[in-house]
């Protein structure tokens, strides 16, 4: 596996898989993961990524909910 500085991100599309699985609740709380993930939003943009694709859940359901599929 490669590091973020290893890549070359210029003029690509990004998809980045970011650790939210936290209740809103404590998002507000601590913030520390998106601060965290502002980091290396940044860091890619200021390489030059075309674009940034976010991806992340919020919660684990308890049981199977059609409308989170």
């Amino acid at each position: 596996m490669k590091f973020l500085p290893e890549l070359s991100v210029a003029g690509k599309k990004v998809f980045l898989r970011a650790d939210l699985d936290v209740p809103v609740v404590e998002i507000a709380q601590s913030p520390v993961r998106l601060q965290n993930l502002k980091l290396t939003v940044d860091f890619l943009f200021s390489h030059s990524a075309a674009k940034v694709i976010i991806g992340g859940h919020i919660g684990r359901p308890t049981s199977p909910t059609p409308a989170l599929s």
